[in-house]
């Protein structure tokens, strides 16, 4: 009997990156914790390191039908608990790793508390933070159940996991640039064990010459554009539409000055955004065809860039400050650890096992790049065989092309979040027809200063 490769993996990921909305916890949170700021972090020097990353082989079977260990017996055993939230998904890959890792390692075992997805989510995210603020919380969080912002790592809440990755020898050479999730400067806040790249393309019908143009030429282009088409579908608000053109950009184009704190909405270009993004809006639900196509580049299901061409699509990609690449979806599996835990040696050992070869094998889309290229050349082999199927093509040359993709991905900076988010829910009046443009406009300025004023 045939086995589909996308059931294992690819849908896992699929399902995974749907939910990214929330999550939260509150049980197990250390009693001993009471300090109202994060706990001094531990010396490093004194920290036994028990995983590396290259420890251990791809393992095609990673779906163990063997008894969990409970926390009771682990308590037996003289373990250490190790306190591990995330969100509530039963075949969550994180599930079989845990087990394994508790049936593995003579020292630690991972207590997993999972939060359902619920209407109880975003409560939870801030009770956790809450404890987690005053130095309490669990030793190891996946980012669905807290998300991260810079005013969190500014704050101290996050451990820098970047001399402990030295020990590891988890390096940029080693891995696809997706696995370090949150950074500042050279500090390490997040570790992605299993990534998720997306690109855009756009028919060549609107770039014939298939030259990428910058993003303001893009958005004139846009704006002439027949008006019987839509952006990507019939589902796309204004405000999201508008997301693909700001998202990229660490200063949105230049309208944010944070050296001196300021900002300008008056900008021709922010002007354009918000009549490109409405034009496309006002078009949904008229049977109009898209000229944006989302491509998700899992394997199996990315066909390459050269069907794509074929099939009339130029690879346009997001714009960034310095050029067009692939977006790296946040992943919800990203991990980041307490900086007030007491038991940052178990901690690490967890996190440093989900990294390594060993923990890398459960990932759909390891970021481990030795891993990854050992899986898909057993996929190769298995497709060849037939006994594996994917949903296109999936050959060598895809597999290398898939390579480049994952290599040139980038994660949308962070730092703008709080103004876009003022942005979109500003905006939304002036593409419901309830604002004019310019008054919008001036409540963004206005609002946007505000919070510039308070950093």
């Amino acid at each position: 009997m045939k086995k589909t490769h996308l059931s294992n993996n690819f849908y896992k990921v699929f399902i995974l990156t749907i939910i990214l909305g929330s999550i939260l916890c509150l049980a197990g949170c250390s009693d001993n914790k009471t300090d109202t700021t994060p706990n001094p972090t531990p010396d490093l020097e004194e920290i036994t390191i028990h995983y590396q990353a290259d420890d251990g082989a791809f393992r095609k079977d990673t779906y163990s039908t063997e008894p969990k260990e409970e926390k009771e017996q682990a308590i037996e055993k003289g373990k250490n608990i190790i306190s591990f939230y995330c969100g509530g998904y039963e075949t969550r890959f994180l599930n079989y790793l845990v087990a394994d890792f508790n049936r593995e390692n003579p020292l630690f075992h991972i207590e997993m508390t999972q939060f359902p997805y619920d209407t109880e989510f975003k409560n939870v995210q801030e009770r956790l933070r809450i404890d987690v603020s005053t130095g309490k919380g669990p030793d190891v969080m996946s980012l669905d159940i807290f998300p991260v912002s810079e005013k969190i790592i500014a704050d101290g809440y996050l451990l820098d996991m970047a001399p402990l990755m030295a020990k590891s020898n988890i390096t940029d050479d080693k891995y696809f640039p997706a696995y370090k999730a949150l950074t500042k400067d050279n500090q390490v806040y997040g570790l992605c064990p299993s990534m998720e790249v997306v690109r855009m393309s756009i028919d060549k019908n609107v770039l014939p010459n298939k030259e990428i143009p910058d993003l303001e030429s893009l958005v004139d282009i846009l704006l002439k554009y027949s008006s019987s088409t839509i952006f990507l579908n019939d589902y796309q608000e204004g405000i999201y539409i508008m997301d693909y053109f700001l998202c990229g950009s660490q200063d949105l184009w230049g309208m944010i000055d944070w050296e001196n704190k300021t900002c300008d909405f008056s900008t021709e270009l922010f002007s354009k955004i918000l009549d490109v993004s409405k034009k496309f809006a006002d078009n949904r639900n008229k049977g109009y065809a898209p000229i944006m196509r989302m491509e998700h580049c899992y394997i199996g299901l990315y066909p390459g860039e050269k069907v794509l061409e074929k099939e009339g699509r130029v690879m346009l990609d997001f714009y960034f400050d310095d050029g067009n690449y692939p977006k790296y979806n946040p992943s919800v599996e990203t991990l980041v650890i307490n900086s007030g835990t007491s038991n940052l040696e178990g901690a690490w050992a967890f996190v440093s096992y989900v990294m390594s070869k060993t923990g890398q094998s459960y990932c759909a889309v390891p970021t481990h790049k030795e891993l990854f290229i050992e899986q898909n050349k057993e996929l190769l082999k298995d497709l060849d065989a037939g006994i594996a199927n994917t949903m296109v093509e999936y050959t060598e040359e895809v597999m290398q092309d898939s390579i480049q993709v994952y290599e040139a991905g980038k994660y949308c900076p962070t730092n703008t979040e709080e103004i876009l988010n003022i942005i979109y829910e500003e905006s939304g009046a002036y593409f419901s027809g309830d604002k004019g443009k310019d008054e919008v406009i001036h409540i963004i300025q206005n609002r946007v200063q505000l919070l510039l004023d308070e950093y």
